[in-house]
């Protein structure tokens, strides 16, 4: 009897058990299927087991389509060129062999067999260190990327317009400074002088404003080719004599016996001249600077001064868009505070890292590296902007 009994409370206990996770997965199906984004669960043998409505509707399927099937047959993703993305390349292939989460943009494929630019998350299920299935998480970037090029695009046709008159009132001062319109007295060259330094002034504006909107959407070109940083940071250097010599600030370069490195010359020179160009302005008259390129398990190029040095309350901020230190400001009103950001936005693009230590009174020292095998190519609609003018 004793026994009958005890099955009959085994059979209540696995009853409540069940109950217990069949509301579990209850709750876990409303949850997934109340989130705003797109929503796939698999099994450990790739095939759909959750799914909600509006990973549904953003691919055109109907929700018993893709439950049981395989993931990766039914959910397809396409390459800049259309081809499929094969299965090893995949994101959800990718977080079960290296057992964890993968984050990266692709192309899916919709039922009508177009393609949409999405932001994918996948996280594995891992038991007894086993992948046992995996969730991936979603969205639809059309909107996004749409909203992107319209913003890039008038601020590209807003540049050109205000460059066209900001080159007519540079020629026609550069005229009246070369004595094309009569001799000029001391007043009225201080006067031009002032025209011309702040017409440069809004046109390296213009192409800060217009870099950082196309670096933000991330279409900017990552053109790969083999750079010697030595002489790199030499021409950056000679580019910035005028600057340095106006406050007597001494410049000196720490070359590497060997700096070659594949990497995009142009934003890597955007970035240093970023950081010379900072060191320059908030260095006192008659101050030093000394950039110095070294190779270690990482190529690093330092960039340290000996100016008014970064507040402890600024250090959070420093690569902040239009953030500006109260003592930078004290010392040049001219800054935009986009120099550093942009710094921070380049060394993203190229999988660079970028620090820095600072002591109020003492100076600044920039850090920027890069992986000794170099930047990898990325393919972007435009290519980083350069002030002309």
């Amino acid at each position: 009897m004793s026994g009958s009994n005890n099955s009959q409370a085994t059979i209540v206990k696995l009853k409540r058990q069940l109950a217990d996770m069949q509301k579990s997965y209850a709750k876990s199906s409303e949850l997934i299927s109340s989130l705003g984004e797109a929503v796939v669960v698999t099994n450990e043998y790739g095939k759909i087991e959750i799914v909600n409505e509006l990973c549904g509707q953003i691919l055109g399927y109907k929700l018993n389509v893709l439950i049981g099937k395989r993931y990766l047959a039914v959910i397809k993703a396409v390459n800049e060129d259309g081809s499929l993305v094969e299965p090893m390349d995949r994101a959800i292939t990718r977080a079960f062999l290296n057992g964890s989460a993968v984050t990266e943009r692709a192309c899916y494929l919709t039922s009508r067999n177009t393609a949409i630019p999405v932001a994918i998350n996948v996280s594995p299920f891992i038991f007894n260190n086993v992948p046992i299935g995996a969730i991936e998480v979603f969205r639809d970037l059309t909107d996004e990327i749409t909203r992107e090029q319209i913003q890039s695009e008038f601020i590209a046709l807003a540049s050109h317009q205000l460059r066209t008159p900001l080159s007519a009132i540079n020629t026609y001062a550069q005229m009246l400074s070369g004595g094309y319109a009569g001799k000029l007295n001391n007043r009225q060259t201080n006067f031009v002088s002032v025209i011309e330094s702040s017409t440069l002034r809004m046109n390296e504006l213009i192409h800060s404003l217009l870099n950082v909107t196309r670096l933000e959407a991330g279409s900017i070109n990552v053109d790969i080719i083999p750079v010697d940083i030595n002489e790199l940071c030499a021409g950056v250097i000679n580019s910035l004599t005028s600057l340095a010599d106006d406050k007597a600030v001494d410049i000196k370069l720490e070359a590497c016996p060997i700096s070659d490195i594949d990497t995009d010359p142009v934003l890597l020179r955007e970035l240093i001249n970023n950081l010379i160009a900072n060191s320059i302005k908030y260095t006192p008259h008659g101050g030093s600077v000394i950039v110095k390129v070294e190779i270690q398990d990482r190529v690093i190029i330092s960039v340290c001064d000996n100016g008014f040095g970064i507040p402890e309350l600024a250090k959070d901020y420093i690569f902040s868009k239009f953030y500006r230190a109260k003592n930078a400001v004290k010392h040049d009103v001219s800054g935009t505070g986009l120099g550093l950001y942009l710094a921070k936005q380049i060394a993203d693009r190229l999988e660079g890292d970028i620090w820095f230590d600072s002591e109020v009174g003492v100076g600044t020292t920039f850090y920027f590296s890069l992986p000794v095998v170099g930047s990898a190519k990325k393919q972007g609609r435009f290519r980083l902007e350069v002030p002309k003018l």
